[in-house]
């Protein structure tokens, strides 16, 4: 299978204006907030733009399009890869230069608190992959607006609770990551449920 023109045809759906608005807003949250808000503003971003770009790809199944996309010569587990691969490189890149800008910014803050740099990146990665799986899990059963508005749900009754204490958070989160991997790890888990119960879907319907 030619890959990389399935993710071209993926990328595309992305308009630029749309990845430049939101380097924008997380390159703008990193500067203007001090350190602490920074780092929880920055982890509570990645999940929230991975269910936006994963929402945006999927445009076609709240319009009522995939019967268009079933005459494409990719089928829809290939497609639905492609589209979760775009997602997470889209995402993954918005956070890996919103880190670069929190690390030179706020160097004096991680060193004096003895923060690491893949401890950071572990606290936005762990709750992406955890979101984007639910939003995932869910689509099988409601499709991906629901599954997403889910999603988005959850992460704004935690986004919420977070408001009270970011400094603790933060900081306590960075000496014991466990919770972060275990929401990895769930992640992966509903990732797995997804895409055997796609494979499965698909080869019941070839048949």
């Amino acid at each position: 299978m030619d890959w990389y023109h399935l993710l071209e045809s993926q990328l595309v759906i992305l308009p630029w204006k749309f990845l430049f608005g939101a380097g924008i807003i997380l390159a703008l949250g990193i500067i203007f907030f001090r350190e602490t808000i920074t780092a929880v503003f920055l982890l509570q971003s990645a999940p929230f733009f991975s269910l936006l770009v994963l929402f945006y790809t999927y445009r076609s199944e709240i319009y009522g399009m995939t019967e268009i996309e079933a005459s494409c010569p990719y089928t829809a587990l290939q497609i639905a890869g492609g589209r979760i691969f775009i997602t997470f490189l889209c995402t993954i890149l918005l956070c890996l230069l919103a880190t670069g800008i929190l690390v030179l910014g706020h160097s004096s803050f991680l060193v004096q608190e003895k923060i690491k740099l893949w401890q950071i990146v572990l606290l936005w990665i762990a709750p992406m992959i955890f979101y984007v799986g639910i939003s995932l899990s869910l689509s099988l059963k409601w499709g991906i607006f629901r599954g997403c508005c889910v999603a988005w749900s959850i992460w704004g009754l935690q986004f919420a609770a977070l408001q009270i204490r970011h400094k603790d958070v933060f900081l306590t989160v960075c000496e014991n990551p466990s919770l972060a991997w275990i929401l990895l790890g769930i992640g992966m888990g509903l990732f797995g449920i997804y895409f055997y119960s796609a494979r499965i879907g698909a080869q019941h319907y070839s048949v």
